[in-house]
């Protein structure tokens, strides 16, 4: 309660939650048509050689995905704040793949 509340005696509080959230006992999204989602993307097809870019390549993790798509075939390009040094192994790698356009 409020302090006015207190000071009168009276209780200023709504009894039910669901009633303020939802504009009534029988608001909210009762009887409106909710808007779907959009199809989800297919998902990226490997076998084929796209050309792809890795954010946080000098990052353990990223650097392995990089190499690996590199090696699968893939044009790889990557960004990083810093230059790191397993960079150079990406790099090698990325060098090893014939150029594709």
């Amino acid at each position: 309660m409020t302090s006015s509340a207190l000071a009168t005696g009276t209780d200023t509080r709504t009894t039910s939650r669901s009633d303020t959230r939802t504009g009534g006992p029988t608001g909210g999204l009762a009887g409106r048509a909710v808007p779907s989602s959009p199809p989800p993307h297919p998902p990226l097809e490997l076998s084929i050689a796209h050309r792809l870019h890795v954010v946080g390549v000098g990052g353990p993790g990223m650097s392995a995905v990089a190499i690996a798509l590199a090696e699968m075939g893939h044009v790889v390009s990557g960004s990083d704040l810093r230059d790191h040094p397993v960079l150079e192994r990406v790099r090698a790698a990325m060098r090893q793949q014939p150029s594709r356009q």
